[in-house]
């Protein structure tokens, strides 16, 4: 075997050793956004080549967001003699403060064999618009949320009501209920900033907490294709959302998710991995024959689906 060394000639500055033929796309979740309200940017690659072993695009520095990795995904063709399929890579942005900000074009440079010579490539700017002020400046001290207009003496009291009695408050129990009320408060504004901030450094915490929530926006989509009879759609859709609650909550790829991968977890009890492989083919046979299918069997499989994911949210 001949490997010949990349060429030096004109290698781009930015170059970090991608070989291949590949394309670059850049997309986020949402650009219209409040102040603090964390954005979905993904940066794709696609094509052919080393795609597990590509280094990932570089970002510049964007001083208007807060910036955190969120992860990679990574989907391969091994069909045939060219390998082929992309690579995502995935960072959580928030704005830091109001206004109209622009994620600059971002490049990528790689070695085509075929063509022998280098080549780079580029995404579209993405505009991002926030509104709004966050509850906490860039340097975490509270921001001044007291209205100037109370700094008023209409507030002084000159008369003021005859002393009553002394009462020692020490003896109510709704008095030391009432001391309590801060530490809870105190308590539970650090178990939300904990929740909030591993939301946005725990891709695996993120999945597993959000999971029922994406789970319930399928199915909220399978009920509608129910209504117009689509059931090849609704069974499509019952299938994703059960695959897709349990590859959130076992943090794995719900692309390659097969029912040997179900069957192999140890946090799934041996009924409901029987259970999951009836729903399964089910799914399986209403998709491609959705002439055998009906609405009193659709609200069935429906009902089952739900089951499903109830009994796993408690094991998994």
């Amino acid at each position: 075997m001949n490997v010949k060394s990349l060429p030096q000639n004109r290698k781009p500055a930015d170059f970090s050793g991608a070989v291949g033929a590949y394309k670059i796309r850049a997309q986020v979740d949402k650009d219209f956004v409040g102040v603090d309200e964390p954005i979905t940017l993904k940066v794709t690659l696609s094509g052919t080549g080393n795609i597990k072993s590509l280094p990932p695009v570089q970002i510049p520095e964007l001083s208007d967001f807060r910036v955190y990795e969120s992860g990679k995904t990574v989907s391969i063709n091994n069909k045939g003699r060219v390998v082929s399929g992309s690579k995502t890579f995935e960072q959580a942005i928030i704005p830091r403060t109001s206004g109209v900000f622009t994620i600059p074009s971002l490049e990528y440079s790689f070695f085509d064999p075929v063509k022998s010579a280098y080549k780079s490539i580029k995404t579209r700017p993405i505009q991002i618009t926030a509104t709004g002020e966050g509850l906490v400046d860039v340097g975490g001290a509270p921001k001044n949320i007291i209205d100037a207009s109370k700094k008023s003496f209409a507030y002084i009291f000159t008369e003021f009501p005859k002393p009553v009695k002394n009462i020692d408050l020490s003896s109510r129990l709704w008095f030391w209920l009432l001391q309590g009320i801060p530490v809870i408060g105190v308590i539970a504004a650090v178990a939300v900033r904990s929740h909030y901030r591993k939301l946005l450094g725990d891709r695996s915490y993120a999945r597993r907490s959000t999971a029922a929530k994406r789970a319930k926006s399928i199915l909220k989509s399978a009920r509608v294709k129910k209504k117009s009879e689509d059931y090849s759609g609704f069974c499509g859709d019952l299938y994703d959302a059960v695959t897709g609650f349990i590859a959130d909550r076992l943090d794995l790829e719900k692309s390659g998710l097969i029912l040997d991968d179900l069957h192999a977890s140890e946090y799934i009890s041996a009924d409901i991995k029987r259970d999951l492989t009836g729903f399964i083919e089910k799914c399986q046979t209403a998709r491609f024959t959705p002439s055998s299918f009906d609405a009193l069997t659709a609200d069935g499989l429906l009902a089952e689906a739900v089951n499903l994911m109830q009994r796993l949210e408690k094991t998994i």
